[in-house]
């Protein structure tokens, strides 16, 4: 990625989260933006490093994991720290719904910083800047993301990992046989794509995408073993329709294919 990159977003007719311009940077040294006030919102989250934002002569530190929000007729300037400059991505937005969300999260011009412990909204604003130059169907579903993962927060604090991984793994279990993937199990639970990623990592040391992968695998390997199922049967079973597909996947997984694994299981 470049160090600078800015998308505007020209069709603005969502009146409830309307994002004006969105993109990323990669801090010089001292780097910092002329102080001014703005007439919208405008948000970044540090990825890496450091940093200083004032706003209204009120200046906070801010570093990696933490979010600041410059909200409207608030004079801000926010500077790179010299020796560890922060990387950041931001969103430029306004709308009718802006009060209800940001009263829901906690910031205000008065509390403008943002703790984002679970590393869920950094994630969510990581899918919305990689959208680049996109309509406006996509960028208003990716902020809706954003904001459901903001105005979530504590309502997740509430609920242990473990609680949405056992959700999660049930949900995974009835649907193998659906080609599920990740964005629908995310949906399934009311969270972001980057939470559920948070919760399978920290409770089984693996992606969300590889633990299915894993189970599809798991459950293969039993019907080879046990059952008279047709190898295109079993690919069925657990959500890959083409039998060509279901091969390299089970021989990526395992160094076999599946008629070299059950071979091994026939007695003569």
């Amino acid at each position: 990625m470049h160090n600078h990159v800015n998308y505007i977003n020209s069709n603005r007719t969502n009146m409830d989260f309307n994002v004006i311009q969105y993109g990323y940077r990669k801090c010089q040294p001292g780097f910092h933006e002329p102080k001014f006030a703005r007439q919208t919102y405008l948000m970044h989250y540090v990825y890496s490093g450091k940093g200083v934002f004032t706003g209204d002569d009120v200046s906070y530190n801010v570093q990696a994991g933490q979010a600041f929000l410059i909200t409207p007729d608030v004079v801000a300037i926010y500077v790179a720290d010299k020796f560890d400059p922060f990387e950041y991505r931001w969103v430029e937005f306004y709308g009718e719904k802006v009060d209800a969300l940001l009263k829901d999260c906690g910031l205000s011009a008065e509390n403008p910083i943002y703790n984002d412990d679970s590393g869920a909204l950094g994630a969510a604003l990581t899918e919305l800047v990689s959208l680049g130059n996109t309509d406006e169907y996509a960028l208003t579903g990716a902020f809706w993301n954003l904001a459901s993962t903001m105005s979530g927060r504590v309502r997740r604090a509430e609920i242990p990992l473990e609680t949405y991984f056992k959700k999660a793994v049930a949900y995974i279990q009835v649907h193998i046989s659906d080609g599920i993937n990740v964005s629908d199990i995310a949906r399934h639970l009311s969270i972001s794509r980057g939470y559920l990623t948070l919760v399978f990592n920290s409770i089984c040391g693996k992606s969300t995408k590889q633990y299915i992968i894993d189970y599809k695998i798991d459950v293969a390997r039993r019907l080879l073993q046990t059952s008279n199922m047709s190898i295109e049967e079993i690919g069925e079973s657990i959500g890959v329709v083409s039998p060509s597909h279901f091969s390299r996947l089970f021989k990526a997984e395992t160094g076999e294919t599946p008629l070299e694994f059950r071979r091994k299981f026939i007695k003569i």
